[in-house]
């Protein structure tokens, strides 16, 4: 069946043909209600017509439809007109694999990526119960701009299997489940699925493999002459070396393809989500291949025959021993997590070197003070007055050090307000080491103390050596635009790890500095908005672990396995917390501190303030960023509720909630222009630029194309967005037109920019110490007028956004009050005045139960919402970590 240009089926327009199949005719069509292009296509007669078919088309349909995930071909809508059973898909623009395949083998980091975007969206799937069942390079598109869509996923096919042995063809069988029936495609079965037997997501993990093979090789892995002799040799052959391939390829990447080739499923990968983790690690390291081993001078050995035939068995014993190491990994042990503390208000802990006693700073009774805690009996007392942190044991634990100040809460730390000090683990009085310093470590040896400094903006750190009785402490490193935290001792004692940070956002890794400060080396780290922890050292000083958020707040972590040679790292677990501070407790048991938190909206009547606030979302999620549309019926915010970090809005009048953006980077910086248009910071190209769709989320595009993190997009109403640039030579204050012209930079101010109402004002808040300056937009100057803001040095308040009253005389921002509580307060501007503080009243939260974060004013200036934030804090062992060990006490 052929449809000319015009018809329509339901909402939809036909405009020209896309292609044509077994599986049906698809066209280009228009959405005549949402005025979108689609993809249409029409199903067989034969499917059409089978309501059984139909009915579990439909069905599949809706599941994979629920899913809604940037990695898989997203269903709108399905429907029958006239006789003609059509389904509305998403347009592509780009090639499917197949297509790309025939030019040959694909590069090995493009392939990598393609193969990483393919298991994150068949993980998502198989989460969901949805399994595809006839993977194939022809059901994998790539869009032009990178991405992987696997299409037809989970739909219904009934293909008749006769004639089907011509291999090029790829005929696919009948998807039915039941034991006995033969489902798939030629050359991508699974062995399970060749014999007919019922099948899991382990199926997919098989044709996954197939898939990544053919991508490496150039060549398909089970190709024979007919359907018979491809489905046997799936049964009984395995694929030819990927090395014969004469390409560079990783080891670990070829035990990758060959873990997904098993032909047990039982010894295969159980999850496309294990397989995305080793992907990965294995593009973060070197994907330099294999080495040729280098020729040495030296004796040359005459190879007998009969040493030539003692060496070719050895080598073939180890070789045959060497193959079942690699391809049959020992079962990943079961990792537990079990806590240790249960006030709610207990971080940073630290082990003594003989494993018996924690330490850790602890906030329960309001002052933080250091706190033991024996292991044995589970017995807790305070070892210090306060207000202290941060404790690190001496090598033979008689000392504890820690710092004594204002505890930072505030992440990343801006300042160094803190006092280094040690104290006998007995008790006594507190003994002086240095001031004014940061995170700090003991040396293996106890004669050494190495703490970090973060000075002033724009930011600089700087790493020190001092003497464990104090005296003049000896700079060994320094760092621009970075900050330093938990510089870590590595068991031998010739280098210092340290955590590194941009001052503003992204980019994290970890700084290796030689003790006594002769040289130093960067390792990159998986890429993440989140932070990482502090680092312990492997015994051996060759690897590390480390746990990374997720996201940029308030997510979970993963804990990651790096070495320190090559920089391959391993992700190893999921934690369902955000950890700072990791230390070891014995052979594969680590320590850790989590911050566990909720933040939802609230809406706030700003003629009754007192009035108790309307929640518009309220669970386990973290909801903020809030920003009100034109109209004023919906608040966009950024959110981790879909398990990554994404653009979503919530309706002020039914609550409705509906998700704005589904890129598996993350998303975040929601902000609208004047005429509805959605805009935001988006970690697609590997770091922040700042996007632009419709006000529904739809047809997304890049607006900037900067080398560095743009941020925080706000819009003038004029055709300017203005936004910061960080991590920059040209960091401050950017300007572009929405179709990407006219890119320049306005002035200094990088930091969560906002335009005043009548686009003449900049308020740029310095997260950093507080001031909110404002700049011209006309020439970029800075006007005399600041807001000395109530800086708030316990929590990380500060990340708010100044706002405008709708008539621009007045600046909204969150502060603190004396009580050391949380809320929004408002202040005159005039830019003609530097100062005016008497004008500043409080508005709305100041509740030392809820936390407010981050705000949003209505565009009629009635109503208030705010990203109230409630978090906990506790200490956890994590158990069965592959590799971890526990570093001897010193004596």
């Amino acid at each position: 069946m052929t449809l000319a240009s015009g018809v329509k089926l339901g909402g939809y327009q036909i405009v020209s043909p896309l292609g044509a199949g077994g599986m049906g005719e698809v066209y280009r069509a228009a959405d005549t209600k949402l005025g979108r292009e689609v993809a249409v296509k029409v199903l067989p007669e034969r499917l059409a017509e089978d309501a059984e078919a139909l009915a579990r088309f439909e069905r599949e349909a809706r599941a994979v439809a629920a899913l809604n995930h940037p990695n898989i071909l997203g269903i709108y809508d399905f429907g029958r007109e006239g006789g003609v059973a059509y389904a509305v898909m998403e347009l592509l623009e780009g090639e499917t694999l197949r297509d790309r395949l025939e030019a040959g083998a694909i590069p090995v980091r493009k392939a990598i990526d393609y193969a990483h975007q393919m298991a994150i969206g068949l993980a998502a799937a198989h989460e969901r119960g949805i399994i595809h069942r006839d993977l194939k390079p022809e059901n994998v598109f790539l869009t032009g701009e990178g991405r992987v869509k696997i299409l037809d996923f989970g739909l219904a096919k009934r293909t008749s299997t006769s004639g089907a042995d011509e291999v090029t063809s790829a005929p696919t069988l009948s998807q039915q489940t039941d034991p006995g029936t033969v489902m798939g495609t030629v050359g991508y079965m699974s062995p399970e699925q060749v014999r007919g037997l019922a099948v899991d997501a382990r199926s997919d993990v098989f044709a996954f493999g197939a898939i990544l093979y053919e991508m490496l090789s150039g060549r398909r892995a089970f190709r024979r002459d007919t359907a018979s002799d491809t489905m046997s040799a799936i049964l009984r052959d395995e694929p030819p070396e990927l090395l014969e391939s004469g390409r560079n390829i990783p080891p670990a990447l070829d035990r990758i393809v060959r873990h997904c080739l098993e032909k047990n499923p039982a010894e295969r990968f159980h999850s496309a989500r294990d397989i995305a983790f080793d992907l990965e690690a294995v593009g973060t390291a070197s994907t330099s291949g294999t080495a040729r081993p280098e020729t040495l001078p030296g004796r040359r050995i005459r190879m007998t025959p009969a040493l030539a035939v003692a060496v070719m068995a050895a080598a073939l014993a180890a070789g045959a021993l060497l193959d079942r190491v690699l391809r049959r990994p020992p079962e990943p042990a079961l990792v537990a997590i079990r806590p240790l503390t249960h006030s709610g208000k207990d971080m940073l802990p630290a082990v003594s070197p003989d494993g018996k006693t924690i330490a850790f700073t602890s906030f329960r009774d309001g002052t933080p003070r250091i706190w033991l805690k024996q292991i044995a009996t589970g017995d807790e007392v305070a070892l210090t007055s306060g207000s202290d942190f941060d404790p690190r044991f001496s090598p033979d634990g008689a000392q504890v050090l820690f710092l004594h100040g204002e505890l930072p809460l505030a992440i990343p730390v801006t300042s160094t307000d803190a006092d280094l000090y040690r104290i006998p683990v007995i008790g006594g009085t507190p003994r002086k080491i240095a001031v004014r310093t940061g995170d700090a470590d003991w040396s293996p040896d106890g004669k050494a103390i190495a703490f970090v400094r973060v000075n002033g903006v724009p930011a600089s750190s700087t790493l020190s050596v001092v003497g464990s009785d104090g005296g003049e402490p000896k700079e060994i490193y320094r760092v621009s635009d970075r900050l330093l935290r938990w510089p870590r001792y590595s068991p031998d004692g010739k280098t210092i790890a340290v955590s590194s940070y941009p001052a503003l956002a992204g980019g994290s890794r970890i700084d290796f500095v030689a003790s006594d400060g002769a040289s130093h080396r960067t390792l990159p780290v998986p890429p993440s908005l989140g932070l990482i922890s502090s680092v312990v050292w492997g015994a051996s000083s060759r690897d590390l672990h480390f746990a990374q958020a997720l996201q940029a707040r308030y997510g979970g972590s993963r804990l990651v396995r790096e070495d320190v040679r090559s920089g391959a790292a391993k992700p190893l677990v999921w934690l369902p917390f955000e950890v700072e501070s990791l230390d070891s407790l014995a052979d594969g048991v680590l320590v850790a501190d989590g911050a566990t938190a909720r933040q939802n909206l609230a809406e706030i009547d700003l003629a009754d303030p007192a009035k108790p606030p309307k929640w518009l979302t309220r669970g386990t999620s973290a909801d903020r960023q809030p920003v009100f549309s034109p109209d004023g019926e919906w608040v966009a915010f950024s959110s981790n509720r879909s398990g990554n970090l994404d653009i979503w809005e919530v309706s002020t009048k039914t609550g409705a909630i509906r998700r704005l953006t589904e890129d598996a980077s993350d998303d975040w910086d929601p902000g609208f222009t004047h005429d509805g248009r959605l805009i935001w910071s988006s970690a697609r190209t590997g770091h922040l630029e700042i996007w632009q769709a419709d006000a529904d989320g739809s047809s997304p595009r890049a607006v900037t194309r900067q080398t560095a993190d743009a941020e925080n997009p706000t819009d003038t109403g004029d055709g300017w967005i203005y936004y910061a640039l960080t991590s920059s030579s040209h960091d401050g204050l950017w300007k572009t037109k929405a179709d990407g012209s006219g890119e320049a930079r306005v002035g200094p101010c990088v930091n969560v920019p906002e335009v005043s109402p009548d686009g003449r004002w900049i308020a740029c808040p310095d997260l950093n110490v507080g001031p909110i300056r404002v700049i011209r937009t006309s020439d970029g100057a800075v006007v005399p007028f600041t807001v000395d803001v109530p800086h708030p040095r316990t929590t990380d308040t500060q990340m708010g956004r100044a706002r405008w009253s709708i008539d621009g005389r007045r600046l909204y921002f969150l502060g603190q009050d004396d009580n050391g509580v949380n809320g929004i307060y408002a202040q005159d501007f005039d830019p003609e005045k530097s100062d005016t503080r008497a004008s500043r009243r409080k508005v709305a939260g100041f509740d030392p139960n809820l936390e407010a974060e981050s705000f949003a004013i209505s565009p009629d200036g009635k109503r208030l919402v705010v990203a109230f934030l409630e978090r906990l804090y506790g200490i956890s062992t994590i158990e069965g970590v592959p590799a971890a060990a526990r570093r001897s006490a010193s004596r």
